[in-house]
């Protein structure tokens, strides 16, 4: 696939709505306006420091951090900053509590995401609730940061914004190394960047999650990244993925066999101590097996050797559900979730994801029939960006079968007669997918 430039796709440019918007606010409430800074780094140079809600002491505490942990600001108000923590939580610290990071500033490696909606709102936020600052178009393209939850991250500018990841799809990225290389991926936001393989190195920089570096070489549990022509880096290799491009390449064709010579990973999500979604007396790990297990069955039946990640109420790691799809080269990889928002009776519906283009085919034909035949409304195709989908090199989806939270689809993915029947849909996309 051929590289993409920041010059080779759209960029949002349209700030006036937002300027306005914060105009308003401002005659409105007699609040400060919160100054949106350029991202740059601070260090914590005190013992243990306290993450808010928002800017006071009045707001919750909802983590705490420790001397030098290093942080990424994203707006400034009345002597409090706002900052993005290494786990991607967001809140707010004071601002004599830490330092500026001296570090060399290095260029991103954004991915490049695509919008399928019609129309998309552009958030200041990782919320429904947050303002409205733009929208987005069907076809316009993004530079993509990372993910929490249902959103992700894009660069908007000076400053980062939010969008549904349901209606993004992943392009590729910015930067691509020669096809021969491999690439090391970043797992985890602001992870450290340091000079030598070791915790007492200094640092010198910090990635965010999805940038990808070439591949130099492994050391112990570092790997050796490429920074810029004349200079490397060392990062943990417990927060990066490495992979080789062609495992990647979207060119790739994937041999497709017939759906009785075919191998399928079924994984249902969760499982043991993790419940996954709860509402009332339902945990999502129970329905996600069942409905697994009903798929099992209809796929055995037609001839599929099939492989689960477990078949029973255990605990199964996110890598070790990954590693079984790659080790066991299967044909196909299907997660099985059911969802929740928190906000009830906020969304309904069915949602495929992928994570890759080489994942598309199998979204494509799942989804038409989730679509086409299943009972519950479908959502489309969305980018995922979650452990068991990126750290994946077989072509794989993720399903989210219903909202828990939802009172229409509970009702229904509560019954051992939704799981038969969405287990059914699902084996009809798959047939179709090894036709």
């Amino acid at each position: 696939m051929p590289n993409s430039s920041p010059s080779s796709h759209k960029k949002i440019t349209k700030r006036g709505t937002f300027l306005l918007t914060v105009i308003v606010l401002f005659i409105l409430s007699f609040v400060s306006i919160l100054t949106m800074a350029q991202e740059h780094s601070v260090t914590v140079n005190v013992a243990e420091l306290n993450v808010r809600s928002g800017p006071g002491q009045s707001h919750e505490v909802i983590t705490q951090l420790y001397q030098n942990d290093h942080l990424h600001v994203l707006a400034e108000q009345d002597g409090w900053l706002k900052v993005r923590t290494s786990n991607n939580e967001i809140g707010w610290v004071t601002e004599s509590f830490v330092e500026e990071t001296t570090e060399p500033e290095e260029t991103p490696h954004y991915l490049v995401g695509e919008v399928t909606s019609p129309t998309l709102n552009v958030r200041s936020d990782h919320s429904l609730d947050a303002d409205i600052i733009d929208k987005l178009t069907e076809g316009d393209q993004v530079d993509i940061i990372g993910q929490v939850d249902d959103w992700t991250e894009i660069n908007y500018g000076d400053q980062t914004a939010w969008i549904s990841s349901d209606y993004v799809k992943l392009l590729s990225s910015d930067t691509r190394p020669d096809d021969s290389e491999k690439t090391i991926t970043m797992l985890e936001h602001n992870a450290n960047i340091r000079r030598q393989p070791s915790l007492e190195a200094d640092i010198i920089g910090e990635a965010f999650a999805n940038q990808s570096y070439t591949y130099v070489q492994k050391i112990d549990h570092w790997y050796e990244i490429q920074l810029t022509e004349n200079t490397t880096g060392f990062v943990h290799a417990d927060y990066a993925h490495t992979t080789d491009i062609d495992d990647l390449d979207l060119d790739t064709i994937v041999d497709i066999p017939a759906l009785e010579h075919a191998t399928i990973l079924i994984d249902p999500g969760h499982g043991g101590t993790d419940p996954g979604a709860v509402y009332n007396d339902t945990y999502e790990k129970d329905i996600a097996l069942s409905t697994s297990l009903y798929l099992q069955q209809q796929l055995e039946k037609a001839g599929a050797t099939v492989l689960m990640t477990r078949t029973s109420d255990i605990d199964v790691g996110l890598d070790e559900r990954a590693n079984v799809s790659n080790t066991q080269a299967v044909d196909a990889f299907v997660s099985i979730h059911y969802d929740a928002t928190g906000i009830r009776n906020s969304i309904s519906g069915t949602t495929t994801y992928h994570y890759s283009d080489m994942d598309l085919p199998l979204a494509n034909a799942i989804n038409d029939r989730l679509k086409a035949d299943g009972q519950l409304s479908n959502n489309g195709i969305g980018f995922g960006n979650y452990h068991v989908l990126r750290n994946n090199t077989r072509p794989s989806v993720l399903l989210e079968l219903g909202y828990m939270d939802n009172d229409s689809d509970y009702n229904i993915i509560s019954t051992k007669n939704y799981h038969k029947n969405v287990a059914d849909v699902i084996f009809k996309g798959l047939t179709d997918y090894f036709d």
